[in-house]
């Protein structure tokens, strides 16, 4: 991963932001988001097949994909080039095009969709100058829509995992991807409604595909450094069986831009 500076998720203090490089390889094996989420929020939305949509941080098109399967045309915006390479791949023959871009400056030209969507991708923006560029690219009455997947926490397998992760690394913090982010899309004044929504579901993986999945884990590969070897070892030794049933949950919020 190679480190630059940025901004918290406030647009407040100096923090170091991430890319994601040395993850790109590992990234596909993450739970995709619950389907019953995505079609509520494309009907929320009033999103119909055609339609021209964003989705920005766009990784290796786990959210590009599927939208687009919808009958959504993407416009994909990421900006590593091996997350790109990836995502060229998983998307090819739908409609989705790829470009170098971040939330704060997508290079998109003026109301060219009806919606912007971040997929686990809207905590690691300078979050009130992305606001106001994706007001700038999504035409009048279109929408923000900003997602991600939490795994179950109480769960005891998952339990004894977060136990593994903070034993070496007590200043693991999962930061603003699991806060509400209600108070910052509201402080923007851009929006006339701001709702939530979440969908809880298991998905079935190999013990190969959950090892993998925590390789693409940015959260604990921040703070643990040269401890990183060892916790994914203590995360493997856990996985007692070759196939895992990991519980999730997708929340997402979605708000209709004013005027």
């Amino acid at each position: 991963m190679t480190p630059r500076r940025g901004r918290d998720a406030a647009g407040g203090e100096p923090i170091i932001e991430w890319t994601y490089s040395a993850l790109a390889a590992h990234y596909d094996s993450g739970a995709d988001d619950a389907p019953t989420v995505l079609d509520a929020a494309v009907t929320a939305m009033d999103l119909l097949p055609g339609d021209a949509v964003a989705d920005v941080g766009a990784g290796t098109g786990k959210l590009a994909r599927p939208l687009a399967e919808r009958g959504l045309v993407v416009h994909a915006i990421e900006p590593n080039a091996e997350m790109r390479t990836c995502g060229l791949r998983n998307t090819s023959g739908l409609s989705v095009d790829w470009r170098d871009g971040r939330g704060e400056q997508t290079g998109l030209a003026d109301r060219c969709g009806r919606a912007v969507w971040f997929g686990s991708s809207f905590n690691v923006v300078d979050q009130q100058a992305t606001l106001q560029e994706c007001r700038r690219i999504v035409a009048p009455g279109g929408w923000f829509c900003c997602l991600w997947n939490h795994r179950d926490l109480s769960d005891p397998l998952q339990a004894r995992i977060e136990g593994v992760i903070r034993a070496p690394v007590r200043d693991c913090e999962y930061g603003t991807r699991r806060g509400d982010p209600t108070a910052t899309l509201a402080a923007a004044g851009l929006f006339d409604d701001i709702r939530p929504f979440a969908s809880s579901f298991s998905t079935r993986m190999s013990r190969a595909a959950v090892m993998d999945a925590w390789r693409s884990h940015a959260t604990p590969a921040r703070p643990a450094g040269a401890a990183l070897g060892g916790i994914l070892d203590a995360i493997a030794a856990e996985l007692r069986s070759d196939v895992i049933d990991v519980p999730y949950t997708t929340q997402g919020w979605y708000a209709r831009f004013a005027g």
